[in-house]
């Protein structure tokens, strides 16, 4: 019996992902961040 989860990682850069999901890597693919410079792409 497993009293504790098993902490949720990157699939890309391997960070521990954040309690919303998201990666908190600001190098990493996948960050998703306030910046005003960076351009999101949704997909599908």
């Amino acid at each position: 019996m497993s009293f504790w989860k098993k902490k949720k990682y990157c699939p890309y850069c391997g960070s521990e992902l954040k309690t919303d999901g998201s990666c908190p890597n600001k190098d990493c693919i996948a960050y998703k961040g306030s910046d005003s410079n960076q351009t999101t792409t949704k997909e599908g």
